[in-house]
């Protein structure tokens, strides 16, 4: 028996090709794998991008609230100072509850996108993993028939 499988084995041509389907299968599923993290890098910069305006305006809105707020810290007359913030209460409570709103549905927005992203990323990983599985298996199951039919001859 070892002698018949060394002479399967010692013929070039048969460990070129197994080596050869080998190689090509890992270079397939490299190929795949660097593909779905392209994909998923690509959509998080695209996502996070688009995410910038928004950020932008709810930043410049809780500017506006800062320098009220830095305009009344600095005054030093106690009636001043009170009548400062209660004022601030009555003028920039709705932006308060808008900053607050806004962020919030921004960050549910970012927060399912990024896990469908990830999701995909995901299956699509799973599937080229897949892919190599069948295919390594379909290279070892051809090696052993040939090698079990060396062997009965």
């Amino acid at each position: 028996m070892e002698r018949k499988l060394f002479r399967v084995w010692a013929t070039p041509r048969s460990v070129l090709l197994v080596t050869y389907r080998l190689e090509s299968e890992g270079a397939t599923w490299s190929q795949g794998y660097n593909a779905c993290q392209k994909i998923t890098i690509n959509e998080r910069l695209s996502l996070l991008t688009d995410a910038t305006e928004a950020q932008e305006e709810i930043r410049e809105a809780a500017l506006g609230i800062s320098s009220f707020i830095d305009q009344c810290l600095v005054l030093t007359e106690a009636v001043d100072f009170f009548n400062c913030f209660a004022k601030m209460a009555k003028l920039q409570l709705a932006n308060v509850y808008s900053i607050s709103f806004n962020a919030t549905e921004q960050a549910l927005i970012l927060n399912k996108k990024l896990s469908r992203i990830e999701l995909e990323h995901y299956r699509c990983t799973n599937q080229t993993e897949q892919n190599y599985v069948k295919g390594t298996n379909t290279i070892f199951r051809s090696l052993d028939q040939c090698l079990q039919q060396n062997d009965t001859h």
